[in-house]
């Protein structure tokens, strides 16, 4: 399954944690090898910002995964650009896992939702 991995530049992996009453706490490396054993995950796609996309790819890498980068054209499109990216995203992927964000990551959200893709909000604010 080819999943976006998504949310915001200031995503700090190492201060997330989720919690569920089967499981117990989570960071966010447990979250999606947890999720990569139920999806099995065969590409990783993300926007290449810092935050959760750099720890999307460092996630992919470590578990030798294939990842496809889609970089925003800031300087063509200005601040068109992330919604473009995200739309070409959205456009290759079968699944979303969003992690905390800001706006870009509901754009992402909203995105995904309307290509019907199979979507995991991790973002309490989403």
């Amino acid at each position: 399954m080819k999943v976006i991995i998504a949310g915001g530049r200031d995503f700090q992996p190492s201060e997330y944690r989720v919690f569920s009453w089967s499981t117990g706490h989570r960071d966010a490396h447990k979250v999606l090898d947890l999720l990569h054993k139920h999806m099995k995950i065969t590409e990783v796609v993300c926007g290449g910002a810092k935050g959760a996309d750099s720890f999307g790819k460092v996630w992919a890498e470590e578990n030798s995964i294939p990842v496809k980068m889609f970089m925003a054209n800031w300087g063509r499109f200005g601040r068109g650009a992330g919604p473009i990216r995200n739309k070409a995203m959205a456009d290759c992927a079968d699944a979303l896992i969003a992690f905390p964000g800001d706006r870009g990551t509901r754009d992402m959200l909203e995105r995904a939702g309307a290509k019907k893709l199979a979507v995991i909000n991790l973002d309490e604010e989403g």
